[in-house]
């Protein structure tokens, strides 16, 4: 058996699994035929995986931030000055210029290359295309929910575009 996280009641191989699956880009469903393949219990059920991939995501995004504030200060003090060269590397979602969402990193350009800052854009929220099957139905509910939710969209012009709006709002 795989040990429980001690501030959690989870075990230490879901969590491996879970973000194994967001990596290899096969999230919950591949993990599923995965197992299944090797003749293995099925993973978390549906609803808890999304439940645990909103508090896996808090976490990734704490440490993610705090590992980009530690590389900028490692990288001030490797190179002695706050003047740094960078060098700005932005992708889609999906090749070509059709793609809804976007994102860029700055790096530094050092004998330690380290990730200093990126910044997504997206044209579209899924919250926002979700309340929309329920506006008509239920309007005071989707009022609701577009005044309560935090909006994923960020971005409106050309997606070609997108790579280097991200890298000016860094």
């Amino acid at each position: 058996t795989s040990p429980k996280i001690v501030v959690s009641d989870r075990r230490d191989i879901n969590v491996r699994s879970q973000i194994g699956g967001h990596l290899c880009g096969i999230r919950h469903a591949g993990l599923v035929k995965l197992m299944g393949v090797m003749n293995l219990p099925s993973p978390i059920h549906d609803e808890r995986y999304s439940k645990w991939d909103r508090d896996l995501l808090i976490m990734v995004k704490s440490f993610t931030g705090t590992s980009m504030k530690k590389a900028v200060v490692e990288t001030v003090a490797a190179e002695n000055d706050t003047e740094l060269m960078v060098s700005g590397d932005g992708f889609w979602q999906t090749r070509g210029f059709q793609s809804r969402h976007g994102a860029a990193a700055l790096i530094s350009c050092n004998t330690k290359p380290k990730v200093l800052d990126i910044e997504t854009c997206s044209k579209t929220c899924n919250t926002c295309m979700g309340a929309l099957s329920i506006k008509k139905s239920n309007p005071a509910k989707y009022d609701n929910i577009i005044r309560s939710h935090q909006c994923e969209k960020n971005y409106d012009k050309s997606s070609g575009a997108m790579e280097s709006a991200a890298i000016l709002i860094i």
